[in-house]
């Protein structure tokens, strides 16, 4: 199975947008993703602030692959990534805790664990999949990079839309089932 070139080229292009955004809120404040990542409890306090570091390395080293032309390598380490992120909610979920922030977003749009999420990563690795199948090898043209621009601002307005929905999910499920009971 292969995938059309400015297809991968769209799908690449998305997976390394969102993990710039992702390492770029990290970057930006070091202290709140080591908060965040103490939080999930998976691992020894000891090793947290090694393992962010090492956390904001790996989303770095996924776009600067991409920019270095190894996309299958970072698409790789984006899944393992991914895989990561999805366990460590997904622990946190069976031990009863959705009050913690995902650190999705970082500290200015602080959102907690659901189902919602973990099936949004899941969704995300079957992105990352698909950009790992082999291309057609052809070369892109003009209208083919038009349809990447548009593709990718496509999905980018989807990927925010879905997650403002899932970040206000709770609140919107709270404030209708109060206004059902009002009118009871």
């Amino acid at each position: 199975m292969t995938i059309d070139a400015a297809a991968a080229a769209l799908l690449i292009s998305a997976v390394t947008l969102l993990f710039a955004f992702s390492v770029s809120h990290k970057i930006r404040s070091p202290q709140h993703f080591s908060a965040v990542l103490a939080d999930y409890r998976v691992l020894p306090d000891s090793l947290v602030p090694i393992a962010s570091w090492l956390v904001i390395a790996a989303e770095l080293a996924v776009v600067a692959l991409v920019l270095a032309g190894q996309a299958a390598a970072a698409m790789m380490l984006a899944g393992m990534l991914m895989a990561g992120y999805s366990a460590g909610i997904a622990l946190n979920l069976l031990r009863g805790r959705r009050d913690i922030d995902c650190g999705c977003a970082g500290p200015a749009a602080s959102q907690t664990l659901s189902g919602w999420l973990l099936l949004r990563n899941v969704l995300l690795l079957a992105v990352i999949a698909v950009a790992l199948l082999p291309d057609q090898a052809r070369a892109l043209g003009w209208l083919d990079w038009l349809t990447v621009t548009l593709g990718l601002a496509a999905a980018s307005a989807l990927y925010g839309a879905a997650n403002t929905l899932i970040a206000n999910h709770l609140r919107l499920t709270t404030s209708t089932e109060a206004r059902l009971w009002k009118t009871r």
